[in-house]
């Protein structure tokens, strides 16, 4: 199961083999050790002794004997080898030798002479799942994951009484999940994801009482969810994510008392999120994004305190964010983006003392940023972009220490920028872009140790650009706002600079004429006051966009002036002659 939804699979090791075999073949002293060397004894007592030694079989005979398959089990596990292209697996250690202990072979688990384990994962096997290994009646694990098996799962498979576990994940298995499946009483873990299975979940499969896992993601299973799957008293993890599955999410699901999680995303699915699902006290993952659901989000959520992660964004719910979710005490993510929520964001989100991910962008959402949100210790990504919030940036959001992604782009926020939001040092990534932000940008904000882009375009920033490099920002985008001054010489030696984005400002003076920008990708200077001459744009061999028009540039262009044959160029409205370059698109 994808690690996204937080329940990875328990680790095996697929090449355990418990026959001892080696205790047996090693040299024993105890079993060579000469009659001379027992300790000094009486001669009736010492023959007495050897009388016991004898008669009493020793324990790696009985080892021995114990580990030695039955002819039924290795008969089934060679119909297994011819089906599955045996020849060419990863590792086929003994199968194809002439022995017949195939508790000795590699993948094989014995007890008792019977087979219990089969584990072939991630070992190249093709072709189809034989019939045959309903033969292996005591088998309780079959791994058979991460290999290119095609066809359908054998009905045959329902007379494992005795199976725990079943992986099929990662293979081409196409046709529909077999119903008789629902005999295996004992089933424990099921996990049937990233194939091709297709037709609906079978209904009887409410029957595997002691069900615990049940992974049917990445597959094409359609129609709806089976509302008999409430029986599944100890089922623990539901994925059903990434199918065609339809209908409504089954509000009998809330009978399921001990469901932690719960993956029904990227299907179709549609009508209201259950109130009912409130009951799930044991609830710590609920993933309902990327379907077709309408309604709003049920406050009765709130009294799922086990509660971490909350997904449903992109699903069309409506209505506002109902502010009862800050009770969600051990709630980690909250993503509700590209839905239809309006209304505020709730301050209340300020008890939510454990979230590192809150997400509600694209939305219709007003009013101000809640200044109680500063006292997110843990929060690393805050979006609210896109939405229709204004006022100013609260300037308590430099507390949020944590904070590595801020991105408030496209909203009607207005102020300053707060000067000490230089201090974050975690913080990677800026965008206030299309707001109606003005002052001067904050001191010490280009050499912040781990920005990598900050992105302030049209807005009304004001005064010079810091005159320090940036340390790591790659993109830099500043363009339309009422920046003024020089162009910093030290942006021609920031290295790491890919995207430089400075038009429609105020800027004058001259260019630097060299340029150390060595990952340099486009670059625009247009619309400013720009005077002087071009630089040596040949110097930047990456460079693939380059913009300088609507300055006061003056000189000539050579045929030489930029180094890469494709990059477009833009040098129009200025004060150019010389030689056009061969390029792919020239602006003069």
């Amino acid at each position: 199961i994808n690690a996204e939804y937080g329940s990875p699979r328990p680790a095996m090791d697929p090449g355990t083999v418990h026959t001892e075999r080696e205790d047996l073949m090693a040299p024993s002293s105890r079993r060579t050790r000469p009659l001379a060397h027992l300790p000094s004894m009486p001669v009736p007592c010492r023959l007495a002794l050897l009388f016991l030694i004898l008669a009493v079989p020793s324990t790696a005979s009985r080892r021995r004997s114990s580990a030695v398959c039955s002819a039924s089990d290795a008969a089934a596990l060679t119909a297994i080898y011819d089906a599955t292209n045996g020849s060419e697996w990863k590792d086929n250690s003994g199968w194809a030798a002439a022995s017949t202990d195939c508790c000795g072979w590699h993948g094989v688990t014995c007890s008792s002479g019977s087979v219990t384990s089969l584990s072939l994962a991630k070992n190249s096997l093709a072709g189809t799942i034989p019939s045959d290994i309903a033969r292996i009646t005591d088998l309780k694990s079959l791994y058979l994951e991460h290999n290119t098996l095609s066809g359908s799962i054998p009905t045959e498979l329902s007379s494992l009484v005795k199976l725990d576990n079943m992986y099929f994940s990662k293979n081409s298995l196409s046709g529909s999940i077999p119903s008789e499946l629902s005999s295996m009483a004992k089933l424990h873990t099921m996990y049937l994801d990233h194939n091709s299975l297709s037709g609906s979940v079978p209904w009887e499969l409410s029957s595997l009482a002691k069900l615990h896992t049940m992974g049917l993601n990445e597959n094409a299973l359609s129609g709806s969810i089976p509302s008999e799957l409430r029986s599944l008293a100890k089922l623990h993890s539901l994925y059903l994510y990434r199918n065609s599955i339809t209908g409504s999410v089954p509000s009998e699901l809330s009978s399921l008392g001990d469901l932690h999680t719960m993956v029904l995303d990227r299907n179709s699915l549609s009508g209201s999120v259950p109130s009912e699902l409130s009951s799930l006290a044991k609830l710590q993952s609920i993933y309902l994004h990327r379907n077709l659901l309408s309604g709003s989000i049920p406050s009765e959520l709130s009294s799922l305190v086990e509660l971490e992660y909350l997904h449903m964004y992109r699903s069309s719910l409506s209505g506002s964010i109902p502010p009862e979710l800050s009770s969600l005490a051990k709630l980690v993510s909250m993503l509700l983006y590209r839905n239809a929520l309006f209304g505020t964001v709730p301050s209340e989100f300020s008890a939510l003392n454990k979230l590192t991910d809150m997400r509600l962008q694209t939305q219709s959402l007003s009013g101000t940023i809640p200044s109680e949100l500063s006292s997110l210790v843990q929060l690393n990504y805050l979006s609210l972009h896109k939405n229709s919030l204004s006022g100013t940036i609260p300037n308590e959001l430099p507390s949020l220490s944590s904070l590595v992604n801020l991105f408030l782009y496209e909203n009607s926020l207005s102020g300053t920028i707060p000067a000490s939001t230089s201090s974050l040092g975690n913080l990677q990534a800026v965008y206030l872009r299309v707001n109606r932000v003005s002052g001067t940008l904050p001191d010490g904000v280009m050499a912040m140790p781990n920005l990598t882009q900050l992105a302030l375009a049209e807005n009304l920033l004001s005064g010079t650009l810091p005159q320090t490099a940036p340390t790591k920002i790659f993109l830099l985008s500043l363009h339309a706002n009422q920046l003024s001054g020089t162009v910093p010489a030290a942006l021609s030696n920031a290295t790491d600079l890919e995207h430089l984005l400075l038009s429609d400002n105020l800027l004058s003076g001259t260019l630097q004429e060299e340029w150390q920008n060595t990952s340099m990708d486009l670059m625009s200077f247009a619309s400013n006051r720009i005077s002087g001459t071009l630089p040596r744009f040949q110097d930047l061999t990456t460079l693939e966009v380059v913009d300088v028009s609507g300055n006061r540039i003056s000189g000539t262009i050579g045929p030489t002036c930029m180094a890469n044959s494709s990059s477009d160029i833009n040098f129009s409205r200025n004060r150019l002659s010389g030689t056009l370059p061969q390029l792919s698109l020239i602006h003069i």
